[in-house]
């Protein structure tokens, strides 16, 4: 949409400038970031919000609700907590949109152990950055906090023990030594070169 000077009835109103301002501060690298919001008619200032709503916002880090520790590359993991409370998360690598190449963590929402998977965060240095629509969701956030100190294997082994699937690939497991340990043999053996790797 272009950008347009209005004439003064027909500007935005100070409720549409102000949280097109906000979201501007919220996305500096956009755009439309550069836009002067008091100079737009009301349907463009309707169009731009709609724009940024769906662009990541950059907030800065002390706004930001990231969990520290020790990231998994990869895999699906089960964390089992007191009174039988389970949380199923999934770290994979988006292939397409904004995250495209990042590690992107997902919680399983459904049924299905392959595609009832909703995204709550992203792999930043040192931890997990929860999104805005997860920070609520304290069993999710126990979950992570429980992952995230390191005992990747135990976490998988029960996601492997659930679903009968590898943790790390997500093929089906038929064989019980594969079940029980949560991997199948090419996992199991790049998952001992990946440990040998972190002692060294």
């Amino acid at each position: 949409m272009p950008y347009v000077i209005a004439p003064e009835r027909f500007l935005a109103t100070e409720k549409q400038v102000s949280f097109l301002r906000r979201l501007q501060v919220e996305r500096p690298s956009h755009p439309l970031a550069g836009v002067d919001a008091s100079m737009l008619e009301r349907r463009a200032a309707s169009a731009y919000i709609d724009t940024l709503m769906h662009v990541q916002a950059e907030c800065p880090s002390a706004e930001r609700l990231v969990l520290a520790g020790t990231v998994p590359e990869r895999g699906t993991f089960t964390v089992v907590m007191p009174k039988k409370l389970r949380c199923t998360v999934r770290f994979a690598t988006a292939k397409q949109g904004s995250f495209a190449g990042k590690i992107i963590v997902k919680e399983l929402v459904g049924s299905d152990n392959e595609t009832s998977y909703a995204g709550v965060g992203h792999v930043v240095d040192g931890g997990v950055q929860i999104w805005q629509k997860a920070r609520k969701n304290v069993l999710l956030l126990a979950a992570l906090k429980v992952l995230l100190r390191g005992d990747h294997a135990k976490a998988g082994e029960a996601y492997a023990i659930e679903s009968s699937h590898c943790w790390r690939c997500g093929k089906l497991l038929t064989v019980p030594v594969s079940i029980g340990r949560g991997l199948g043999p090419e996992c199991a053996w790049l998952e001992s070169l990946q440990g040998e790797r972190r002692k060294v």
